[in-house]
């Protein structure tokens, strides 16, 4: 997603503050992703499977939903047909729960740090990366396949 909207994907050692909204769960994910170390295997296994590099977006694009928000073109990879949220996007042609991410980009201070923890394809990603003033947004639990060339 991140190749498909014109930026390039890296991990960082960056340390910053985690804003969480409030949940009705005992234990977030995130916790258990974090402390647990899920995030960084899956992160090892991505980097070994597909290397550094993710290029070739080309055999994906045929999954793809394309659409304008705020007047910047956004392309985003939906290839589940059978999803409830890629079907909300494809038929609405916009960020799902955009009224959430607008809520949110107005926390995210200028330089901020967003962490997308359940990135799933990357639409809370791709929106705070193109329109907050967050100067780095990493993600993880993506969907495995949209990184397959």
């Amino acid at each position: 997603m991140a190749l498909l909207n014109g930026a390039k994907a890296k991990r960082s050692t960056y340390d910053f503050i985690l804003t969480e909204w409030p949940s009705n769960n005992s234990l977030p994910l995130w916790y258990t992703n974090i402390n647990g170390g899920a995030n960084d295997q899956q992160f090892s296994e991505m980097l070994k499977h597909f290397g550094k590099e993710w290029s070739n977006m080309t055999s994906l694009q045929k999954e793809a939903c394309h659409f304008e928000y705020s007047h910047r073109k956004v392309s985003l990879i939906l290839p589940n047909k059978n999803d409830h949220i890629q079907n909300i996007i494809k038929y609405n042609k916009t960020f799902y729960e955009v009224g959430m991410l607008e809520d949110a980009r107005s926390r995210v201070p200028a330089n901020g740090v967003v962490l997308d923890i359940g990135a799933n394809i990357g639409n809370h990603s791709i929106y705070f990366g193109l329109f907050s003033d967050a100067s780095k947004v990493f993600l993880s639990s993506l969907i495995t396949k949209l990184f397959k060339c």
